[in-house]
């Protein structure tokens, strides 16, 4: 329980701070892949591909990029480097001197496209080496495209990406992630999907399909026409991804598919040789391409900073990708050696067994240049409660063993305008017992806040009158049902059973999220040793955070997770504890059939859920740019200082979280501000301490009141009222 707590502890601390593990590396341009001219470039990466003896190689017209455009996957199939060729000797000198160095003696080289694409004297060529030779060609590009597809020969059900068959960007953008996925790149017009590439959807049936481009360059009539190929295509199986031009349709791709890597490949998207010959080569390396119009480069950068990529190639040289870029990708700030530290003396903390703990909470709301409508609300508001909120709670700890933990908190919340008289305070219990996996124990006792009830004229809270607690008991729960939506219970103990037996596997996939977790950010700083106001010596270690590194910081963790889903044992775990979750679940009213049915529907999101891991990316980063965009952090941001002792336990944190809603970020025509600043102070003491003890009062029906069932009357008051 020990290392499972600590784990989860790691893992949630690592989305909060941005932590990193201890083996930093430094990002940086790991090669620059580029020769006097395409060909040579070509050259270059395939001896980057492949420095031995090889089998098989791809040979691409250096003229014309569409017949090669599908041929990542192909290269991954045979494991061969793509080169280029041109018409005459010096445009195929470099792709023979590295086939009579390095392909074998029978070895294949597979032509892609016609003899306007790759003319004879190539041919003519191979064979005298001696090597045998394939042509995948075809009258036209997507005949050429078929025959390739032919070659691949991918499984049925195998997704797909859909492509304009008359640009290169798109194609590019999608190769390596081709490559890596094994998904099939497919070629279409703006309007029809050739006959026979129809016929190769029509046999692969892809589970999912992927349109890269907007609706002008491949229309809603092509995509209509998928659901007849594919009668099992659901809408949410095809997805659309582009953007305003081929550069922000290339970092939205890779936004979507997030690939878990520490390699990044940069190309030119201006022109299509050096990316072409390098997909084969990002595949290989299990990384995506990036491409670059060599002028502005801040959204590139914006996203490389919200990834693990760390070596960068860059494909050709400067006048494909300029020396500035290449700066800017050398720049990427090394993750500082004190978010490391942090993180690693959390994980090695000593176990607390009992503890008393301490905060002090002030919330203090301020206006600015608000419409006399809104600042007449705001006034209401601070009226009633006050602008400045303080909470003060105390609260102990006390572990009977690993499985057994008593827990005692109370909130005293003082309040300012015409609440400033009373006295409120929040007393709350918790019970939890483990130990038997069958029969597993939790309770929550809340105390009712009697001074709070005294003017409330709330008849539906009048039975709380009468009553010093709610208990809660999360092991049994059950939920009236309401028209049109079914009512249920729960069998958690299940699920408790279902989570204890897998504790050793989700101790493993806490930590290897955690270990993982290494952002390009630096936001923790080792402050160095100081004394408490008590007298405790500790090492002090501060976290800073803004509106920009916040935004950077949630990409980052929402990339994490995503990756972390994708993970086949992550995923088996998941999908097995929803089987275990919805066997837990009773739906009242329902009769089997029906009871089969509502457990199918949720499982089926569930699978759609982990099916759909570009479009959930899609939408998370749509999210978290929404997010950026309102800059809801004031001035102060979010800053905070951890305090840890000789036993790595942070005994103090104190911080400030300054939140700033400006009304022009959500209406341009809107103006003021409202701003809540979060000042906070907590301590933990008697660590340890066996003198330390929780005691838990003792309920009855006569003193308490069972949470469902006071929701239960709730929910029967107002269906009562609406009958009045």
């Amino acid at each position: 329980m020990k290392k499972f707590n600590k784990a989860l502890s790691s893992a949630a601390l690592a989305t909060i701070i941005a932590t990193t593990n201890l083996s930093m590396v430094q990002a940086k341009v790991d090669n620059r892949l580029g020769g006097k001219n395409r060909y040579e470039t070509a050259k270059f990466i395939a001896e980057k591909y492949s420095n031995g003896t090889i089998d098989k190689v791809i040979l691409a017209s250096g003229n014309g990029p569409f017949d090669a455009l599908v041929s990542s996957l192909l290269s991954k199939k045979l494991n061969a480097p793509i080169l280029l060729v041109g018409g005459s000797n010096s445009q195929y000198k470099d792709a023979f001197s590295y086939i009579d160095k390095h392909l074998s003696k029978s070895g294949t080289v597979y032509f892609l496209g016609g003899e306007a694409s790759i003319n004879k004297d190539v041919e003519t060529r191979v064979k005298k080496s001696g090597f045998k030779f394939k042509r995948l060609s075809g009258k036209d590009r997507f005949e050429t495209n078929n025959s390739v597809l032919n070659e691949i020969n991918a499984p049925k059900g195998t997704p797909v990406f859909l492509v304009n068959g008359y640009g290169f960007a798109d194609s590019l953008s999608v190769s390596s992630i081709s490559a890596i996925k094994d998904y099939p790149v497919i070629m279409t017009t703006k309007d029809t999907i050739p006959s026979n590439l129809k016929a190769q959807l029509a046999k692969l049936q892809p589970s999912k399909v992927y349109i890269i481009g907007s609706e002008n360059l491949i229309s809603q009539k092509v995509q209509e026409e998928l659901y007849k190929i594919n009668k099992n295509l659901k809408i949410d199986d095809v997805v659309r991804i582009y953007g305003n031009d081929r550069f922000e349709t290339n970092i939205l791709i890779n936004k979507a598919f997030n690939i878990k890597s520490n390699n990044a490949f940069v190309a030119s998207g201006m022109d299509f040789a050096d990316a072409l010959s390098g997909s084969a080569l990002a595949g290989k390396y299990n990384a995506p391409i990036i491409l670059t119009n060599n002028k502005n480069f801040q959204n590139e950068k914006d996203y490389l900073a919200s990834t693990n990529y760390r070596n960068f190639f860059i494909l050709g040289l400067n006048g494909s990708v300029n020396k500035s870029i290449e700066g800017i990708l050398n720049s990427v700030k090394e993750p500082s050696k004190a978010t490391g530290e942090f993180m690693d003396k959390l994980a090695k903390a000593e176990e607390i067994k009992n503890c008393a703990t301490q905060s002090d909470v002030t919330i203090k709301f301020t206006s600015k240049n608000l419409p006399s409508d809104i600042q007449t609300g705001f006034n209401a508001f601070t009226k009633e409660i006050g602008d400045t909120i303080t909470v003060k709670t105390n609260g102990k700890l006390e572990a009977l063993s690993e499985n057994e933990v008593k827990q005692e908190f109370t909130a005293n919340l003082k309040l300012g305008g015409s609440m400033k008289d009373k006295n409120l305070s929040f007393p709350m219990w918790a019970y939890t017992n483990v130990s038997n996996k069958v029969k597993p124990e939790m309770k929550i006792t809340y105390g009712i806040p009697k001074d709070l009830l005294k003017d409330v004229e709330d008849k539906s809270l009048d039975q709380l009158k009468n009553k010093d607690y709610i208990t809660l008991d999360p092991f049994n729960m059950s939920m009236p049902g309401e028209e049109g939506n079914p009512g249920f219970s729960m069998d958690t103990n299940k699920l408790v059973s279902f989570l204890k037996d897998n504790e050793k596997l989700l101790e493993k996939i806490s930590l290897r999220f955690a270990s993982e977790f290494n952002p390009n950010l630096d936001v923790v700083k080792n402050e160095g040793k100081v004394t408490l106001k008590d007298g405790r010596k500790a090492t002090c270690y501060s976290i800073a955070l803004n509106n920009e590194n916040l935004a950077t910081l949630l990409r980052y963790s929402g990339n994490s997770i995503l990756n972390l889903f994708e993970d086949k044992e992550v995923a088996t775990f998941i999908k097995s504890y929803m089987n275990i979750y919805m066997e837990s679940m009773n739906f009242e009213g329902l009769n089997k059939d029906e009871m089969i049915e509502m457990k199918k529907e949720i499982q089926n999101s569930i699978d759609n859920l982990l099916s759909n891991s570009p479009r959930n990316s899609l939408t998370m980063h749509k999210a978290i740019d929404g997010f950026k965009s309102l800059n809801l952090l004031g001035n102060d941001g979010i800053k905070m200082k951890f305090y840890l002792d000789d036993k790595n336990i942070p005994i103090s944190s104190e911080g400030v979280i300054d939140i700033n809603v400006n009304f022009k970020n959500f209406i341009p025509t809107a103006n003021g501000e409202i701003g809540m600043k979060i000042n906070f102070n907590n301590s933990m003491s008697n660590i340890n301490d066996n003198s330390i003890k929780v005691s838990l009062p003792e309920t009855n029906k006569d003193n308490s009141l069972d949470y469902f069932e006071f929701l239960n009357s709730l929910m029967t008051i107002e269906e009562t009222e609406e009958i009045k």
